[in-house]
């Protein structure tokens, strides 16, 4: 038997508010749920943003074409290939456990967005560079480059593509000496410009 019946967070934050108001608990608590709240905010946020560029670039993860019979089961020993939706989670718990390590960024949504479009061009760059996952992308996303030619080797990097995730903007800082071009081949990776 539980007295407490389930809520969202949504009414769990107006309800402590309430109770904090109703019992007269000390400013530095209020300000504390209030910093919890702008959290859940941005990392709400975040996580709609997440999904749908996700699904931009990649499969949907509710898409049951990117687990094919041919990648469910283990043979001779080796492991199968990762859904799309195995790389949506792990996307999300990278983002999380990267977001974690700086904590002064957690209730900055400009910040979290950069730091989750830098996560989203390390899984690109691990799907498309380097296992070759290609099964893994949305064919009908307008932001893939075109197939690259035979017999050459693809960049592992959207911004190093010019892809339309907005990368490529960060990718290398505004210089007034060099070509208006937004993305060469010596820029930093779009980590480097995370404070």
């Amino acid at each position: 038997f539980c007295i407490f019946k389930p809520c969202s967070l949504i009414e769990f934050f107006l309800k402590i508010k309430k109770w904090a108001e109703m019992a007269k608990l000390s400013p530095a608590f209020v300000e504390k749920v209030e910093a919890l709240e702008r959290k859940f905010e941005v990392v709400s946020i975040i996580f709609s943003k997440y999904r749908e560029e996700f699904c931009d670039l990649f499969r949907s993860p509710d898409d049951k074409q990117s687990t094919s019979s041919r990648h469910r089961g283990r043979k001779n020993g080796r492991t199968r290939p990762c859904s799309s939706m195995e790389l949506f989670k792990f996307g999300w718990t990278l983002y999380i456990y990267v977001k974690s390590q700086f904590p002064l960024i957690s209730d900055d949504l400009v910040n979290s967005h950069h730091l989750l479009l830098c996560c989203m061009d390390m899984l690109y760059g691990c799907v498309y560079g380097g296992s070759r996952r290609r099964d893994l992308l949305n064919p009908d996303s307008s932001l893939l480059p075109p197939p690259p030619p035979a017999g050459s080797k693809p960049s592992s990097s959207p911004a190093e593509e010019g892809l339309g995730l907005g990368l490529a903007s960060y990718a290398s800082p505004p210089s007034s000496s060099s070509s208006s071009s937004p993305s060469s081949s010596s820029s930093p990776s779009t980590c480097d410009t995370l404070p």
